[in-house]
């Protein structure tokens, strides 16, 4: 397996990700240089935190504009959590804040009331069912059933304005968010 280059921006679950890409047999590199960013074989954005603190973070360290030139080489991309929301146009948290504008779209609150004036449990914190709206091949969920469940923690949710964009979704109460 070729080498996964993780980023790291001082926000994140780095040891968990380096750890899990070691079991299954990759060479870790991780880095904040734009420079071994944009050579990457392979690269994930991962993210721990909120919204405003990432993009503070990685914009300290001169590190969108490499992520942008990497995805323009069509190689594999993989934002996990903040990471992945951090992808969109921007975010709620803390306060309004610019994203990286890969993926139209805005990063919210999860709703504290349902419409049926239900109370939410926020932060959404269990194993929740994730139902594919598109097909995963060549994704590293390709040999993961639709409907398994993964674990959530978090009280915001990516919603792109496209649903092209999206391939997955969970259920929140009487929402559906990207997942």
């Amino acid at each position: 397996m070729k080498s996964v280059t993780i980023i790291d921006y001082g926000m994140s679950n780095l040891l968990s990700i380096a750890r899990a890409m070691e079991h299954v047999g990759a060479e870790v590199i991780l880095t904040d240089n734009p420079d071994v960013i944009c050579k990457a074989d392979s690269l994930i954005l991962p993210g721990v935190g909120a919204f405003y603190d990432g993009m503070n973070e990685l914009n300290k360290r001169f590190i969108p504009s490499a992520i942008k030139q990497y995805l323009g080489t069509g190689k594999p991309f993989l934002g996990i959590c903040l990471g992945m929301q951090m992808m969109l146009d921007e975010g709620e948290e803390i306060q309004i804040s610019k994203g990286l504008g890969i993926i139209p779209g805005y990063v919210k609150p999860l709703p504290l009331i349902q419409e049926n004036e239900t109370k939410n449990t926020i932060p959404h914190v269990c194993w929740s069912k994730v139902e594919y709206k598109q097909l995963c091949k060549g994704t590293p969920f390709e040999n993961i059933e639709d409907n398994s469940y993964f674990y959530f923690v978090h009280s915001y949710f990516a919603s792109p304005t496209k649903n092209t964009n999206s391939f997955a979704n969970t259920s929140f109460g009487d929402i559906e968010f990207s997942s």
